[in-house]
């Protein structure tokens, strides 16, 4: 069953369907009985292996293109933008249900998109929108990995709040940027950005005042 949920998490692209296919995933791993996990659990890590593999190279693309603001960077219904697209949407699938974060070797690499594109002046909304919240559940996994495990160091917790710290204030660029990366014709697109932004904000407000009190399964 679960090599039948990852085949269909490939193969589609519906939002809803890819949140269903998180949520079995997490169940097969965490939720379901204990005796299902170690056969579920290699099939989602050579899901997030394969998800690595389309994401890295769609990134070093675009961050290529926005580095020569490409105008194609914005439309992400072609080309390279849209595997972008694609991959992210799936990453923001799975890793909003389970603990991927040390899985998906190209976390760096989506933090440094969310920051070149604090920059640029040609930005993806869709991919935009939802690597923001991918980094940020991924924050948010990992600070909970760290209250989890007794051997923590306080150098290991300043990594992380100046890891935290440093994608707050590349968001918050662009949630100031907003308007001037769409023109008016395009408000829609700058409302979008905008209502990600703020979301994936208020959500790590959230969880991040509360981690004492959530288990390390669940963000």
């Amino acid at each position: 069953l679960a090599e039948q949920v990852k085949d269909i998490f490939f193969k589609h692209s519906d939002k809803r369907v890819l949140e269903a296919c998180g949520d079995a995933f997490n169940y097969f791993t965490n939720d379901g009985f204990e005796a299902i996990k170690p056969f579920a659990q290699p099939v989602l890590d050579a899901t997030v292996s394969e998800l690595s593999a389309k994401l890295s190279p769609a990134l070093k693309k675009i961050r290529t293109a926005m580095g020569k603001s490409d105008p194609s960077v914005a439309d992400e219904s072609e080309g390279h933008a849209f595997e972008l697209r694609m991959a992210v949407s799936r990453v923001r699938a799975l890793i909003s249900k389970c603990n991927i974060a040390s899985g998906v070797d190209v976390f760096s690499e989506l933090s440094q998109f969310i920051g070149d594109a604090s920059r640029s002046v040609v930005i993806g909304r869709e991919s935009v929108s939802m690597a923001c919240s991918s980094v940020s559940f991924m924050l948010i996994w990992r600070a909970l990995e760290l209250m989890d495990n007794e051997s923590t160091t306080v150098e290991q917790v300043n990594a992380h709040i100046t890891e935290r710290d440093t994608f707050v204030a590349n968001i918050l660029h662009i949630l100031r940027r907003t308007q001037d990366l769409f023109d008016d014709s395009d408000a829609e697109s700058a409302n979008k950005v905008e209502r990600a932004v703020i979301s994936t904000i208020c959500d790590m407000v959230l969880y991040y005042y509360n981690s004492s009190t959530l288990p390390s399964s669940h963000p």
